[in-house]
């Protein structure tokens, strides 16, 4: 897929335990390629208690059967965010979200995004990227990846913040597999991005 712009759009939920992905694209489950793409201005947002919002500008999702590589070259994603209000809310990737099998990601570039979350006990992880899995043989590489004033930010008390620029992590996976997760970044940068925390006993 290639020359594609996305701006101006939104996914929105609101409910108990709602889960809110990819306001712009989202991509579940398959292979997939795309090039020269511009999203801008997007948001995913819930209003409810342990509601998820993830990946607001572009969000790639493990499917089944292995079957969910994806290859990314030349996408801008700026101005774009996820918001939760609620009680032990997730509010993960402002710019985007990956828990695919294979993401290889090639000249990707996020301006001033930003990953929101309002309430107790809530979690905002990673202002611009959230790289997310709790499977073995995930591999997510970089190359030329450039992060811009991005932010994660949380208000409530005993919240936890991380990755004001990029969240990685991989629970739940054994030290001892063969197959573990690979996370490789190559001639990238990170400037100016942050993380707020105000609350009681939060962490950041």
């Amino acid at each position: 897929m290639s020359q594609l712009s996305v701006m101006h759009s939104s996914s929105l939920c609101q409910g108990h335990a709602c889960l809110c992905r990819g306001g712009g694209i989202t991509v579940y489950p398959t292979t997939a390629a795309f090039d020269n793409v511009q999203i801008y201005n997007v948001q995913s947002a819930c209003i409810g208690d342990e509601c998820v919002a993830m990946g607001a500008g572009f969000c790639v999702l493990d499917g089944i059967n292995d079957v969910d590589d994806s290859l990314i070259i030349n996408m801008t994603i700026s101005n774009s965010s996820t918001s939760t209000f609620g009680w032990g809310s997730w509010s993960t990737g402002g710019g985007m979200a990956l828990t695919a099998m294979s993401v290889q990601a090639f000249n990707v570039n996020l301006i001033d995004n930003a990953a929101y979350c309002l309430g107790d006990w809530c979690h905002s992880l990673g202002g611009a990227i959230n790289a997310w899995t709790s499977e073995a043989s995930r591999v997510f590489s970089f190359y030329k990846l450039s992060i811009q004033g991005s932010i994660a930010r949380g208000r409530g008390q005993n919240c936890t913040l991380g990755g004001g620029g990029m969240y990685v992590s991989a629970p739940g996976i054994d030290a001892g597999l063969i197959n573990a997760t690979v996370i490789a970044v190559g001639d990238s940068n990170i400037t100016n991005s942050q993380l707020h925390c105000d609350g009681r006993n939060s962490s950041c």
